[in-house]
């Protein structure tokens, strides 16, 4: 793992594929978590924080697209910048690339991520994709002191996740108004 992280890719193909990676493995994470946790807890509750405002935020994009497409954009890099940007990049200029500095900074950076996005469900499905970003980061230019390329990367595949997890509570919930 330590040599895939530290071979920065080449070319806007090689990041392409790196992200497209990393997404692809978020997504594989929050199926198999997901599949666990709705089989023990019955799935989420009504007041659980991520269907909270997976619904508010269906809500507001049928009113106002753009508004929300805005907000989705600035609220993901802002994420970006407090949960990998900032703390990715003072570990990585402390430590002069040392792991043993900056494999706890990524754990604890994705866990406050997960815990922010739901408890302990928000742990084993946002955390851990948090420290498949935090790899992103590192792999495209973190490693090597770099911020705007990695944070850019990361920005990208958190906007997209944002995306499809709107589009599939807009799908479901045109599906549910259609059921009789």
């Amino acid at each position: 793992m330590r040599k895939w992280l530290e071979k920065e890719p080449v070319g806007a193909w090689q990041h392409f594929t790196t992200a497209h990676t990393v997404f692809s493995l978020d997504l594989a994470i929050v199926l198999l978590f997901g599949s666990i946790i709705a089989v023990f807890t019955g799935g989420p509750d009504d007041d659980n924080v991520n269907v909270l405002i997976l619904e508010a935020f269906t809500e507001r994009l049928l009113r106002d697209p753009l508004g929300t497409t805005y907000l989705l954009a600035k609220a993901a890099l802002i994420e970006e910048i407090v949960f990998r940007g900032i703390p990715l990049h003072l570990a990585v200029l402390f430590s002069h690339g040392r792991w043993g500095f900056i494999t706890p900074v990524a754990l604890v950076s994705s866990f406050v991520f997960g815990w922010g996005h739901g408890g302990w469900e928000g742990i084993f499905l946002q955390g851990f994709g948090g420290l498949l970003y935090c790899g992103l980061f590192l792999k495209c230019g973190g490693l090597r002191g770099r911020i705007l390329r990695p944070l850019a990367m990361c920005w990208a595949i958190h906007l997209t996740w944002n995306g499809m997890e709107l589009g599939i509570a807009i799908a479901g919930s045109a599906i549910t108004a259609a059921l009789p």
